[in-house]
């Protein structure tokens, strides 16, 4: 993909819209050519999707399901979160509430079991505003040679895909991960730098969450990343990168605006500093040009 500044505003000074297409379509082919595969080897039954926090796994995982559907293919998306033990179960000093361990493993097994072979089970549903699971809160139903889609954080963690059948399983990885330079060959925007620009904006818009809230737990999820994540990414039968080379352009004012509010010495100050810096040699470009149907909706709305 195109990675340089200067590239990256030629193109969106010359035809914005075409270019955002351009990464758009990108991005969607490697979706349609993992569909195109599973169409093509019909014994897989579970996909399982990991990545990690605002890599557009969700995005990723409903565009998948639509284009198996659109083959005829009965497809289900089922997320882990939903899978969470009750908080009063993985407090403090229980279980380590990144980790898979806070997953009720056992019960999605046995879900994803039920729904495979006799094409019905009641899924539970994790509310995350008040920390409780729910059992057997969402009947749900999957057709006899349906695919049964799996998103979340641990989705090539092995205590959840070795009780899977392997022969019936496929495992994606999802992120951003090429790194954005200037004219002087330095990297000014590394895929972890662009997701917390993504989870930034996400969380005010969609959680009423200023950045103060997001970096106050941002810490956190990189090292759960680093702990329940990276090791298992060797496991994955594809990867799908999600960054679309307009981004910053698309981000930088109101990431630039939202880090106004940080003191001098919050501790993220200088690193949030340096992402604002790297984003202001963007030209910048309107929402209005990007397509309902983009996975950068995921983030802005």
């Amino acid at each position: 993909m195109i990675n340089t500044v200067s590239e990256i505003n030629c193109r969106l000074k010359t035809d914005p819209a075409a270019f955002i297409a351009e990464c758009d379509g990108e991005y969607r082919s490697k979706i349609k050519a993992v569909a195109a595969y599973i169409s093509d080897n019909r014994h897989i039954r579970i996909i399982s999707i990991a990545g990690p926090s605002g890599a557009g796994k969700t995005t990723t995982a409903n565009i998948l399901c639509e284009m198996l559907e659109t083959m005829g293919i009965d497809t289900l998306v089922v997320s882990l979160d939903n899978f969470y033990y009750s908080r009063d179960i993985v407090g403090v000093g229980k279980v380590d509430p990144e980790s898979v361990e806070a997953l009720n493993t056992e019960l999605l097994h046995d879900c994803a079991t039920e729904l495979l072979e006799k094409g019905t089970a009641r899924l539970p549903v994790y509310d995350f505003k008040s920390g409780a699971s729910h059992k057997d809160a969402n009947p749900t139903n999957l057709k006899a040679d349906g695919i049964l889609i799996l998103e979340g954080i641990h989705g090539l963690n092995p205590v959840i895909t070795e009780a899977l059948t392997k022969d019936r399983l496929l495992k994606l990885y999802i992120s951003a991960y090429t790194p954005i330079k200037n004219d002087r060959d330095e990297v000014i925007l590394t895929g972890r730098k662009l997701r917390l620009v993504r989870r930034s904006l996400r969380d005010r818009r969609f959680r009423n969450s200023d950045i103060l809230r997001t970096l106050s737990f941002w810490g956190g999820v990189v090292e759960a990343e680093d702990k329940f994540l990276y090791g298992f990414i060797r496991f994955a039968d594809f990867h799908i990168h999600t960054m679309h080379a307009f981004e910053p352009a698309l981000y930088r004012d109101e990431f630039i605006a939202m880090i106004k509010k940080l003191d001098k010495t919050h501790p993220f100050y200088e690193y949030v500093s340096l992402i604002a810096e790297g984003l202001k040699e963007f030209t910048h470009i309107d929402e209005s040009l990007i397509p309902e149907n983009s996975l950068i909706r995921e983030f802005i709305g």
